[in-house]
């Protein structure tokens, strides 16, 4: 069996518990007021939150198939978002 600390376990039992409950919480409120279509528009931007958070805290160099695809899933989020007319 690995050698785990404690500190360890309850780092990722924080993340589990808060991050991911709380992200549960809010998509499904969301959902609840939007509808699921549109409530589930947050889903598109988790690639482009990664992007972003990987340049800017772990200096990653961005490649233009990144740029390409954050402006598709931008359009993509724009196009389901609209208002039916």
């Amino acid at each position: 069996m690995p050698d785990v600390s404690v500190s360890s376990l309850a780092a990722v039992a924080t993340l589990g518990i808060v991050g991911t409950g709380l992200a549960f919480v809010t998509m499904a409120t969301l959902v609840g007021r939007a509808g699921a279509t549109r409530g589930a528009v947050a889903v598109y931007f988790i690639p482009v939150v990664a992007l972003v958070l990987g340049v800017a805290f772990r200096g990653e160099e961005v490649a233009l198939a990144a740029v390409v695809g954050v402006g598709l899933v931008v359009v993509g989020a724009v196009m389901t978002s609209r208002q039916e007319t």
